[in-house]
């Protein structure tokens, strides 16, 4: 969340396994990750408001 209460858009949050899946975090502050049920690990989030409008790599 933004000082303001509002979502962070744009925030990148990338498996620290696999860098391959990544996603990034809409108007909502929401976000779609693929991974199995099954799967254990760390989550790295990263945001930068320069960053914010770069294409993901899918």
């Amino acid at each position: 969340m933004k000082e303001n209460n509002k979502p962070l858009e744009g925030v990148i949050v990338i498996e620290e396994d696999r860098a391959e899946n990544q996603s990034k975090t809409d108007i909502t502050g929401y976000l779609k990750l693929n991974r199995s049920p099954d799967w254990v690990g760390r989550l790295v989030f990263i945001y930068n408001q320069a960053l914010k409008w770069l294409p993901m790599k899918y």
